[in-house]
């Protein structure tokens, strides 16, 4: 209903917009940390924050939810 509403409030562009963004938000806020690891709520963030580099942090971010889905399910 949500994607709905703002695809009917802003038009089909705003999906492409979207899109476009998260390359700079994996780069510059995820990967590089630019907004500072503390203000990022994920096991990625937690990762980084300790030293760790970026394929592993991926990868304890993906175990983690994976276990959480399964823990779900």
């Amino acid at each position: 209903m949500l994607t709905i509403a703002v695809t009917l409030a802003f038009g089909l562009d705003i999906w492409s917009a979207f899109l476009a963004s998260t390359k700079f938000t994996r780069a510059v806020v995820l990967e590089q940390g630019e907004t500072g690891w503390h203000k990022i709520q994920s096991v990625f963030s937690v990762v980084r924050m300790w030293g760790g580099g970026i394929s592993l942090a991926y990868a304890v971010q993906v175990a983690v939810t994976l276990a959480m889905a399964g823990g779900l399910a």
